[in-house]
């Protein structure tokens, strides 16, 4: 699997999806409501915006400093 800081534009190769929950699950293990979660610190995407740029993204954090869930913490960079 290609790392964050490696992956480069020459690199993407993939089907985008309109549906913004595509995200909400995969980047967390463990998703169920009181169950304790982590992040997947191994999983990035290719997202873009209504002008057509390309940025990877990945998520650091899941939880605030205090533990709290709802705080994510993440990079992204412009492919193109």
């Amino acid at each position: 699997m290609e790392r964050y800081g490696s992956y480069g534009f020459s690199d993407y190769a993939t089907k985008f999806t309109k549906d913004q929950r595509s995200i909400v699950s995969t980047w967390i293990n463990g998703v169920v409501p009181g169950s304790s979660s982590s992040l997947k610190d191994n999983v990035f995407y290719v997202v873009n915006d209504t002008d057509g740029n390309l940025y990877k993204l990945q998520f650091l954090a899941l939880t605030n400093e205090a533990g709290e869930r709802g705080h994510p913490e993440f990079i992204y960079s412009l492919l193109q």
